[in-house]
């Protein structure tokens, strides 16, 4: 119940931020670009953006500009919902408002990176999944993938991702110049707002109820 209330808030307020907002020249850049693109080149890394992942691509292109910004709400509102009431705290940080309707990779890494720690405090067998899919999105997910691999000292969860960063790195039509600027400006570490709120949740259930032991998340991922 409380995840469906969370969920709904958001989808609300996201919807608003929508309707009260027009694309700008970023996404309709990118709208123009991946309906000029086949689904292969896509894939290949072939699509001239500064982050050339291409997990995002592959769901715009089938559904259009208006369609991807619908999504995008979707994804950013199951990301709060995931983390409870504790998910409101995206919306204290102005780059959420800012990408929570935007047809950009943006709120799907933050869904990912509340997936993927979610995996981490939950101790899931499913980490390695979400580092993958994080691997095919954005450059920016190399930080988190290092970060879950140290914490849960399980680095074989981390080879394959870097190797597929490293593959899309490499096909980048721009050059290395625009590494920082596709993921490590400092505005984009937003994606690490998930692991904060996260953590910080599970100090404080620590903290004033040491019986709960994340049984949330492990429902939730498992």
């Amino acid at each position: 119940m409380q995840f469906l209330k969370v969920f709904i808030l958001m989808i609300f307020i996201g919807l608003m931020v929508l309707l009260n907002s027009r694309p700008w020249h970023d996404e309709q850049y990118t709208s123009k670009n991946v309906s000029e693109y086949s689904y292969s080149d896509i894939l290949m890394g072939k699509l001239p953006e500064g982050c050339n992942g291409p997990l995002w691509y592959l769901i715009e292109k089938p559904l259009g500009l208006t369609g991807s910004r619908v999504l995008s709400v979707a994804f950013m509102s199951l990301a709060g919902a995931l983390m409870g009431w504790w998910g409101f705290g995206l919306l204290s940080v102005k780059i959420t408002w800012q990408h929570i309707a935007e047809a950009r990779p943006y709120a799907l890494v933050v869904l990912l990176t509340t997936w993927q720690w979610l995996c981490v405090v939950g101790r899931s067998k499913g980490l390695w999944l979400v580092n993958i899919l994080m691997a095919f999105t954005h450059s920016i997910c190399v930080v988190p993938i290092v970060l879950a691999s140290l914490v849960t000292r399980k680095w074989q969860t981390a080879i394959l991702p870097i190797i597929i960063l490293s593959f899309y790195f490499h096909q980048l039509q721009y050059g290395p110049g625009i590494f920082r600027m596709s993921g490590y400006s400092n505005r984009y570490f937003i994606y690490l707002v998930p692991m904060e709120i996260i953590l910080l949740k599970e100090v404080y259930e620590r903290c004033f109820n040491k019986t709960r032991r994340h049984i949330w998340a492990r429902t939730i991922m498992e």
